[in-house]
């Protein structure tokens, strides 16, 4: 969520229309209305503040005063300060930095160093890396056909990681580089028009040190029909309650409930045929659900009822979620699967 304009990133276009089909679960709720193994799985799901927006140049001699005026408490503007810092600390003539911030959601897996979020929360600041570096960073590849996971090492990241209680858990300094796994074909970040696959719209952070509990995977798809959770930190709305759903405050961490649905099921919400190309592809790699989430949701977990990690959710299908209606709801992202035959590729 860019807090800016409030605009979810890479949203898929789509025109939904309201079909005589099964209804989905809008509303946002208290984790603990969830079950124990949710209640638990939710430690492990934060709040991401990353720098996004344009590329911009300050003058050097103007930092000083810029610092001055900056909390280094409040989250947003902490990301700005770890990116003057860097400016005043580097031998640049000029002070190149992102202009704006985007928030989302991100969850730990494996020793509880590494945390998965969706690509595009970290896109922007992908981008101000590779311009400072103005060289290729230091990338291996791994992996064969469209199974190719890069590994990029030594990325500047100025990030800051909230718990839920919005107590910061973790802050980058400008002196923290850190490595992060991804589908190759995600770096082509730096040409502007790219856009992120929903398949493959994620990406793996190895942080400086344990923040928690990696949440457990699960082997199998949820099936059709199948109960789905989402855990994250989505943006409050305008429209959900029209229909008496509760509401997000904005701030805060929420769970929200639905089904796995199938290819034909989302045809059948959205109005339109689906293509045996993209049928194939969601079929395979993609998790299809009426699980509610808005802009800030980005890189939340989706969860079975034992708070195994199923999927991770990247987009809501409709152009616009203050459009939502329980009959149009569809959100979308990597299943498990998909992720861990990327990133654990040889």
């Amino acid at each position: 969520m860019k807090v800016s304009s409030g605009a979810a990133f890479f949203i898929l276009a789509m025109s939904l229309c309201v079909a005589n089909v099964a209804r989905g679960e809008l509303g946002f709720f208290p984790v603990t209305d969830g079950q124990p193994a949710l209640a638990r799985a939710a430690k492990s799901v934060f709040r991401l503040v990353a720098p996004a927006g344009k590329l911009i140049q300050i003058d050097k001699d103007k930092i000083p005063q810029l610092l001055e005026k900056l909390s280094a408490q409040k989250p947003l503007e902490i990301v700005l300060r770890i990116q003057l810092e860097r400016c005043q600390n580097s031998t640049d003539a000029k002070c190149v930095l992102l202009d704006d911030v985007t928030m989302g959601t991100g969850f730990l897996v494996a020793d509880g160093k590494r945390m998965r979020t969706a690509f595009h929360v970290l896109s922007d600041a992908l981008k101000l890396h590779l311009y400072l570096t103005r060289r290729e960073p230091l990338i291996e590849r791994r992996g064969t056909g469209e199974v190719v996971v890069a590994e990029v090492k030594k990325v500047f990241l100025p990030v800051v990681v909230l718990d839920a209680s919005s107590q910061v858990v973790f802050q980058a300094d400008a002196q923290a580089v850190f490595s992060l796994k991804t589908p190759h074909q995600n770096l082509q970040v730096i040409n502007e028009d790219y856009e992120s696959k929903n398949w493959d719209d994620f990406i793996e952070v190895d942080l400086p040190r344990v923040l928690g509990a990696g949440l457990s995977i699960a082997t199998q798809k949820p099936a059709k029909d199948g109960t789905v959770y989402g855990i994250g930190f989505p943006s409050q709305s305008t429209s959900r309650v029209q229909f008496n759903a509760p509401d997000a405050d904005g701030n805060s961490q929420y769970l929200s409930k639905g089904k796995a649905l199938d290819v034909q099921q989302v045809s059948e919400r959205s109005g339109q045929e689906i293509n045996a190309a993209t049928r194939e592809v969601y079929e395979k790699s993609v998790l299809l659900t009426d699980v509610d989430a808005m802009p800030g949701s980005s890189g939340g977990p989706y969860l079975n009822a034992a708070g195994e990690v199923v999927g991770l959710f990247t987009m809501n299908v409709t152009e616009d979620e203050n459009a939502v209606t329980p009959q149009t709801l569809v959100t979308i992202g990597p299943t498990s699967a998909r992720m861990a035959e990327v990133l654990d590729a040889k």
